[in-house]
């Protein structure tokens, strides 16, 4: 026969509630961890897409600008009528101005229009902070992490541009522009 002591009653339960939070934290932090790693992922594609639309030519930079600035909202944007909500806030927040917040189209810190070795940079850079894991439940600002991610492809000269380099080189007599 079995003899039950009054002094054991109930550790089964403790011992699965002590276990289950501890594996509930464990979880929530590698969720929220992959939540950052997914939007890092994201941003680097919706910034890759808008230097791509940088990228291509146009009328004028403004139309080049316009056209990486749409395709940055309608990735990172909640809805494009309102380019300051982020899509994802849980994952992260676009950080600075721009837009969408915390885009920056056009030439990076390095850039030299002088220098040809430093004229490539020109693209897209988005900067976006996120919660740590560690710190889910906490609202203090100084356990955000900044994430950046930067797609510099260069920029075609604008058709104004090109016009400008060809009257400069050739003459305003020169008909077939080749812009």
């Amino acid at each position: 026969m079995k003899v039950r002591r009054e002094t054991e009653e109930g550790q089964a339960v403790i011992e699965f509630v002590l276990a289950l939070v501890f594996l509930m934290a464990f979880m929530a932090f590698f969720v929220k961890l992959a939540l950052m790693f997914a939007l890092g992922n994201f941003a680097q594609y919706a910034t890759y897409i808008g230097s791509r639309a940088y990228l291509s030519a146009g009328k004028t930079q403004d139309d080049q600008t316009q056209r990486a600035q749409e395709y940055m909202t309608y990735l990172l944007a909640k809805n494009p009528e309102s380019p300051g909500a982020p899509r994802f806030p849980a994952a992260g927040i676009g950080q600075g101005g721009g837009t969408p917040s915390g885009a920056t189209i056009g030439t990076g810190s390095f850039f030299r229009a002088d220098d040809r070795d430093f004229s490539w940079q020109e693209g897209v850079r988005y900067e976006f902070r996120s919660r740590l894991p560690m710190m889910l439940l906490s609202d203090r600002n100084d356990d955000l992490v900044t994430l950046v991610s930067e797609s510099w492809l260069g920029r075609e000269p604008t058709f104004d541009e090109c016009w400008q380099d060809i009257e400069t080189r050739v003459g305003a007599t020169f008909v077939d522009n080749g812009c």
